[in-house]
């Protein structure tokens, strides 16, 4: 049997600490104690592709769209 607990909080009850969590959750990405994913998908010409990904098993962690401007 697999049981899973998923358990958050509401971060507006912790606002007059804000400034204390953005130092520390800053310091701990940059000692890599904490750790993410991104992916960066570029041109809105790719958008759709992006999309589908938010719908299949490809996406890991945060999707982004770089839409720029050719000179």
């Amino acid at each position: 049997m697999r049981r899973v607990l998923l358990q958050g909080f509401i971060v507006v009850n912790y606002m007059p600490q804000w400034d204390v969590a953005f130092r520390d959750i800053g310091q701990w990405l940059k000692e890599g104690k904490i750790k993410y994913n991104q992916e960066i998908i570029e041109g809105l010409e790719n958008a759709p592709k992006a999309i589908l990904k938010l719908f299949d098993s490809t996406k890991m962690g945060k999707l982004s769209i770089k839409i720029y401007e050719e000179p």
